[in-house]
């Protein structure tokens, strides 16, 4: 009775997990369908499924293109892996050069959750240098090769190199133009995705 029991469960576990990946696959084939019938403008695309590891659709996926505010995920992450969610954070009273529109009061104290939230939503240069500068002590002392000044920059390409983004680098913290002809950052859709399938298990 007990081997029967036990042969009984290992068939039923097998049909759950056969009905599971037809399921997956049923899913996968009817994005795939959707996606096909959309037009991407974007000079670079790409539509990952994480859980699966499958690539849905991709356009240019490896071409290298400014990325702009997206910079401001990578200083996320080497910001928080160093100041504590709740300490506290004193804006400059010099702005950032270039943003304009940022509404941050000049000498104000956040907490670095409240800031991050705010730089990731608003896009907000002023508060990704606060924050930059807030990490520099703490990195440096974590990273003793990272650049004094700069420690938060030169994390943020360390992690793009320990992924493996092999299209992606950055010149400064916030993704705010250099100059009329070179970016603050660059990286490819794929590393995109990575960079921010990484950010979601952190």
């Amino acid at each position: 009775i007990s081997l029967t029991a036990s042969a009984y469960a290992s068939d039923t576990q097998h049909a759950v997990v056969a009905q599971k990946e037809a399921q997956a696959a049923a899913v996968e084939s009817a994005a795939r369908r959707a996606l096909a019938q959309i037009q991407v403008l974007a000079h670079g695309a790409i539509v990952v499924d994480t859980i699966a590891g499958t690539t849905l659709y991709e356009k240019n996926a490896d071409a290298q293109l400014p990325l702009a505010s997206l910079t401001k995920v990578p200083l996320a992450l080497a910001v928080k892996d160093v100041l504590p969610r709740e300490s506290l954070v004193t804006l400059p009273t010099s702005a950032t050069p270039g943003s304009i529109g940022d509404i941050l009061p000049k000498g104000t104290r956040w907490s670095v959750q409240d800031l991050m939230d705010y730089t990731l939503v608003a896009s907000s240069n002023d508060g990704a240098e606060a924050l930059a500068e807030a990490a520099d002590e703490p990195l440096r002392v974590m990273y003793p090769e990272a650049t004094p000044g700069k420690a938060a920059l030169w994390r943020m390409n360390d992690i793009a190199r320990s992924l493996g983004l092999a299209h992606t680098f950055f010149l400064n913290v916030s993704g705010l133009d250099e100059s009329p002809t070179l970016s603050g950052a660059y990286g490819s859709a794929r590393d995109v995705a990575s960079l921010f399938s990484y950010a979601s298990l952190t």
